[in-house]
């Protein structure tokens, strides 16, 4: 009886272990996330990106505001499949002569299509790495509770070598709503917790129970405040986020879109710079 009892239990806990190790798998879209630095005269300011594949083309997308802090020598930080951290400037992979954001007047949304006729086989295998698919973005907001996880930079942690975004879980708060804010009034969908400067740009994912899942619920761009103190992080609805791509697939280089209102690492730490840097 005692011998059965003991096996029973050595069955259990190896049992346990399994599932441990499966929960410890992380979804590798999580690290696909990029990071954006861009030097000040005294410091350096930072947002958070990520690309998206539609067919051939490959776009990047983050809030209207830290698109606006972005120059030819800001620095895409980011990790390879291999775990490698580099970076490349922006004028290295979209036109260098015009603004390559296509941002939207009413919406804390901009869009850039990359372009890289310099771009190495390795460079352009790491594009197809990092690149999340169009068919990610979901067309509907997911029902309120419903787990999500932000993965970004905040506070620009996790943004120097070893480069790794830092992920908050949360839940979704409510409907997608009419928000009026510094953009106008447009579609937010509010969610819980509030994360920190430097997570502006972030995918925001549903909680998949497979790591091989992708579902993009929409993009963090702020926290709403009132004056009790009381704090709700605000999301552009990923639809948004798909008619933004199919708008920039058409709109030249700088385009603003019209849409309706319903300090520095040493060199040592430094990641290997990309091979597409523009000279």
């Amino acid at each position: 009886m005692k011998s059965h009892a003991l096996m029973l239990l050595l069955a259990c806990s190896l049992f346990a272990c399994d599932l441990a190790g499966e929960e410890a798998q992380e979804p590798k879209h999580w690290d696909k996330v990029v990071a954006i630095q861009t030097k000040q005269k005294t410091t350096n300011k930072h947002a958070t990106a990520f690309f998206i594949r539609k067919g051939d083309s490959y776009f990047m997308v983050t809030a209207n505001h830290a698109a606006d802090e972005t120059k030819g020598d800001t620095r895409i930080l980011y990790v390879r499949e291999d775990g490698d951290s580099r970076w490349m400037q922006l004028r290295g992979i979209v036109p260098a002569d015009t603004n390559p954001w296509t941002q939207f007047k009413n919406n804390d949304l901009a869009v850039a299509r990359l372009q890289f006729p310099r771009a190495s086989k390795s460079d352009i295998a790491d594009f197809n790495y990092l690149a999340l698919p169009y068919a990610a973005l979901l067309t509907s907001t997911p029902p309120r509770a419903s787990e999500i996880v932000f993965a970004g930079f905040p506070m620009a942690y996790g943004a120097t070598p070893p480069i790794s975004s830092l992920i908050v879980r949360g839940h979704i708060a409510s409907r997608e709503l009419k928000s009026k804010g510094d953009w106008g009034v447009v579609p937010i969908i509010y969610a819980t917790p509030t994360v920190a400067s430097g997570t502006s740009g972030s995918p925001v994912f549903s909680f998949m129970q497979s790591p091989d899942e992708i579902a993009i619920v929409g993009m963090y761009i702020a926290v709403a405040v009132d004056e009790t103190g009381a704090k709700l992080a605000k999301l552009v609805p990923a639809r948004l986020i798909r008619e933004a791509i199919d708008a920039a697939s058409k709109a030249p280089a700088g385009q603003d879109a019209e849409k309706e209102s319903d300090e520095e690492s040493s060199e040592a730490a430094e990641p290997q710079e990309a091979a597409l840097q523009a000279e």
